[in-house]
């Protein structure tokens, strides 16, 4: 019980982290084209 626990836990961790680095790099993939289509204009 007390492993499940652990690995419950772990995989959490792991998805926050997966989640925030997606989350970031679509805000800056955003604001790259925003910029580059500001430029274009």
């Amino acid at each position: 019980m007390d492993t499940t626990n652990k690995i419950v836990q772990a995989l959490k961790c792991v998805g926050v982290r997966v989640l925030d680095h997606i989350i970031v790099g679509l805000i800056g993939i955003a604001a790259y084209l925003m910029l580059t289509a500001a430029a274009a204009l």
